[in-house]
């Protein structure tokens, strides 16, 4: 038997030393990224020409283990090897979909070790096979929905993925692999997977966007999926794949030319949405019912006839053939759209208009401005004067706010190649700030020579109070004739209000915090009460919590789904209920007493043996606190100069329970401006400590506090050490207080409301 240090060196000495030079993820070049779903192994006759006569360069298809591996230990690749050979023959490429159980290690997904083992193995004898032939491999097909039998499971799932990526990495570096394939964008899925550490793994994250709206109403889904995907690669480069998505043209549905017109507006909106490699949902007609959707997803009918869509996809791959996406330019209405391509320094514009009625419009497209009537099939434009373009690069659909230094900061970094160029110092650069509701605008002109400053007093403006209607800048050039052209920018707030779930007295309270309106104590909250799912007595509120509530300060009211992740997370537009259960942690006296129970907590303090320190815990009645709570614990501290710390310990009961999907341990805090470092601690079920950072305690009052669970913002020790959390986990630290504040300084913090969120299990 060849050893495995051995076989990789012979797989990978069997492609060239530059594979991903030779065989790349798509760029935003048309047709590049464009492909199909297939389900076969041996064409018709000529139905390999014919797709890629269409302009498709790819093909999805299944990677069946049972098919594969009908006897244990024997694998028949024979057909796929005839389907690499008759894509080779065209010039296309596929994504191969490592998927769905074998019967002769268990019924269902492979969820026993056995299982587990025995997929990898066959994943390991394709990467021999085919490693080195420019497949994109997939990790399964929609596992979020019946895909995984017999019901979905994340952890299970994320299990699998996680070994076969160990699989291909050991055996087949340089091979493209990415996941997960879910159905819609799940996001709670998606989070999970990450969480899971699968983005040390994957390329890219692929995702089937099906909806009932329009394409272009993915293109913001896009832009959260990116952000989503940033928080948790952890600087790893991870792209974004549309592997299934189509709309059906049944009799009463979308009908053949709406089909049409969605099948082209989707490729291209995924381009600007960042995901280059788009896979349109299906190829072929699966049935004769002209009224069942399922029968009716094809570009071409059962007898490979084409519909309205394959010759749509063939125009459109035709005009914009080596053509790539460079930006959207703005127009007077949302419903608008004109996208800019660019070959070798030549652009043309791509427009469409999703309103209902077609209706003429007069496209502010710079020197080629013209008038034309948009309907709702894309059609291409050749520019006849681009020379605008040469000082007008792509900008950022999103601005990512936070302070004001971060914000100027990007504003130059965005703008400084703009106002410094030579052409547009004959052009008027100027921003529009659009509030998004109230009906003001104001335009700031950006000509340096003129105005060193317009750009700071730019940024000084967009981060005052515009979360009540999130704003937009939209960046114009135009010269005195009244030509112009546009982009626009959508401003994010990430540290958008958010809320905090808490338990006491039997009653679940909802904090909010609005970072945007600061005060020289800290943060304004305004802690309210909340609807009770299930009568706290026993410690468990258990229910489907959607958290929706008004901001302190304005009159919108907002929608968190990611409950307890901290100020952090931006408010996500669109809402969905998250299943959740809260734990109520803080009962800290035995009955009668004024201490707190020692079987259940301790104060304990650590560091430097040699820095003298005392500490006191006393039970308070919390007559003070914004909420209603028989008792909270007081801690009473002094430290002498040095390292020294203390922690509120977890013990007994509370500590041994374990918590196989958390979220988020929120509490109560009343701080008196210490800036000493607040922190917790847990462990994982391999002894790994994790240790997150809820920052200075820099506020007067009582303020929520919550803690991540998830690894993000924690030192971590013992164990593999590897910063992956391990769940289920325990509680260590409920508390812990790192003196930084002076020597000699006394200080005291109250904590009441202790409570752990987790995710209720499917």
């Amino acid at each position: 038997m060849i050893g495995l240090a051995l076989l990789t060196l012979v797989v990978a000495g069997s492609a060239s030393n530059d594979y991903r030079a030779d065989f790349p993820l798509p760029s935003a070049s048309v047709p590049q990224g464009w492909g199909v779903n297939i389900h076969f192994t041996d064409a018709a006759p000529g139905e390999m020409e014919k797709i890629a006569k269409a302009g498709f360069k790819w093909v999805r298809m299944d990677f069946g283990w049972a098919g594969v591996e009908r006897k244990r230990g024997v694998y028949q690749f024979a057909p796929y090897e005839r389907l690499m050979a008759s894509l080779r023959a065209v010039g296309m490429r596929p994504i191969i979909i490592l998927d769905y159980g074998n019967d002769l290690y268990g019924k269902g997904a492979p969820r026993s070790a056995e299982a587990v083992t025995a997929f990898c193995r066959f994943v390991a004898a394709a990467m021999r096979r085919f490693a080195g032939q420019g497949i994109v491999w997939e990790m399964w097909n929609e596992p979020n929905i019946s895909f995984w039998p017999p019901k979905p499971n994340v952890g299970e799932y994320i299990r699998l993925a996680t070994e076969v990526g160990k699989t291909i990495r050991q055996i087949a570096p340089k091979e493209w692999y990415v996941g997960p394939g879910v159905s819609t964008i799940d996001w709670n899925f998606l989070e999970e997977c990450f969480r899971g550490g699968l983005l040390k793994y994957w390329d890219a994250v692929t995702v089937h966007p099906y909806r009932g709206s329009n394409p272009e109403s993915v293109i913001e889904d896009w832009r959260r999926l990116r952000r989503l995907v940033d928080r948790y690669a952890g600087g790893h480069s991870v792209g974004l794949i549309s592997s299934e998505w189509g709309y059906a043209s049944q009799e009463g549905g979308a009908g053949l030319e709406q089909q049409a017109d969605y099948a082209t507006r989707q490729y291209l909106a995924n381009l600007t949405g960042g995901a280059n490699l788009s896979i349109w949902y299906d190829w072929k007609n699966d049935g004769l019912n002209p009224k069942d959707p399922e029968c009716n997803f094809g570009t071409v009918d059962t007898t490979l006839t084409a519909k309205p869509a394959y010759s749509q996809i063939e125009r459109l791959s035709r005009d914009l053939n080596g053509y790539r996406y460079r930006m959207r330019l703005t127009q007077g209405s949302p419903d608008d759209y004109v996208f800019a391509f660019e070959r070798h320094g030549v652009y043309k514009y791509v427009v469409w208009t999703t309103a209902a009625v077609p209706h003429e419009v007069r496209l502010n497209l710079g020197p080629d401005s013209r008038s034309i009537t948009l309907t709702g099939r894309p059609t291409a434009l050749p520019s006849i004067d681009s020379s605008w373009f040469g000082a007008w690069n792509p900008i950022s659909p999103e601005i990512l706010l936070g302070d004001a230094a971060t914000v100027k900061g990007r504003l130059k970094n965005l703008l400084g190649p703009i106002v410094s160029s030579s052409r547009t110092r004959k052009l008027k650069v100027s921003v529009d700030l659009n509030d998004g509701g109230d009906g003001s605008s104001q335009v700031f002109t950006l000509a340096p020579s003129k105005n060193p400053n317009s750009i700071d007093a730019l940024s000084r403006q967009i981060t005052g109070d515009w979360l009540a209607h999130p704003r937009s800048l939209v960046w114009t050039l135009a010269d005195g004739s009244g030509r112009s052209m546009s982009q626009q920018t959508d401003c994010i707030q990430t540290d958008a209000v958010s809320f905090y779930p808490l338990i006491a007295d039997g009653r679940i309270f909802l904090s909010i915090a609005d970072p945007l309106h600061r005060k020289g104590t800290g943060w304004i909250q305004t802690p309210v009460a909340f609807e009770t799912l299930q009568p706290a007595s026993s410690g468990q509120v258990n229910g489907s919590i959607v958290l929706e509530s008004k901001s302190p300060t304005k009159s919108e009211s907002y929608r968190e789904t990611r409950i307890g992740y901290g100020p952090s997370n931006a408010i996500p537009r669109r809402s969905e209920a998250t299943p959740l259960s809260l734990l109520s942690i803080g009962k800290f006296a035995s009955r009668g007493s004024t201490t707190i129970d020692p079987s259940r907590y301790g104060l304990l303090q650590d560091g430097d043996a040699k820095i003298a320190g005392a500490v006191t815990a006393s039970m308070s009645s919390t007559t003070s606190c914004p909420i209603r709570a028989s008792e909270a614990v007081k801690i009473d501290y002094q430290f002498s100069f040095g390292w020294k710390f203390l922690f509120l310990q977890a013990r007994g009961e509370v500590s041994e329970r374990r918590y196989a999907s958390p979220v988020s341990l929120n509490m109560l805090i009343m701080g008196d401006r210490s800036n000493d470092s607040l922190r917790m601690r847990f462990v994982d079920s391999l002894g790994q400590t994790f240790q997150p950072d809820g920052g200075k305690i820099d506020w007067d009052g009582w303020k929520a506090v919550s803690f991540p669970l998830d690894g993000r913002d924690a030192g971590h020790w013992g164990g593999p050490d590897d910063g992956v959390v391990h769940y289920p986990i325990r509680l260590d630290a409920l508390a812990l207080i790192d003196s930084t504040g002076g020597a000699g300084s006394r200080h005291s913090v109250e904590i009441t409301a202790i409570t752990l969120v987790e995710r209720q299990k499917p």
